[in-house]
């Protein structure tokens, strides 16, 4: 059983950082496209629950994309999810890229007018 819990946390987290790392492309490619026409460096927010390990990604990233700067947070599962709920209803205070585990997706899904959809900006490649 221990193995079986360990497959669907590895899945999720999956899930989580294909979400992040759409959305920092995606983001990545709208700052790169405003820094071409003089535009200020681009800080960008990123928001987690718990550690996924992405600081080397950060780093190459940035490093890819000069003017782009990302900073992290990460917070426990239940504090971030419950945070960004908020943030959806009032509206305000969410990361540039928020991470969502599966179980969460749906409740956030209710309420597509407070998301970017990925796939205009290539994400579905």
């Amino acid at each position: 059983m221990g193995s079986n819990v360990t497959q669907k946390v590895r899945r999720r987290r999956s899930v989580a950082a294909l979400l992040v790392v759409a959305a920092l492309a995606a983001t990545g490619w709208a700052a790169s496209t405003a820094a071409g026409k003089g535009q200020e460096d681009v800080t960008l927010t990123v928001s987690l629950f718990g550690d996924f390990g992405y600081h080397d990604l950060y780093k190459q990233y940035e490093a890819a994309h000069p003017g782009v700067t990302i900073k992290e947070s990460i917070q426990d599962f239940a504090v971030h999810h419950s945070n960004l709920a908020k943030s959806v209803a009032t509206g305000a205070g969410a990361a540039d890229v928020e991470a969502i585990e599966v179980g969460f997706i749906a409740q956030f899904k209710s309420q597509p007018q407070n998301f970017v959809n990925l796939r205009q900006y290539g994400a579905g490649a």
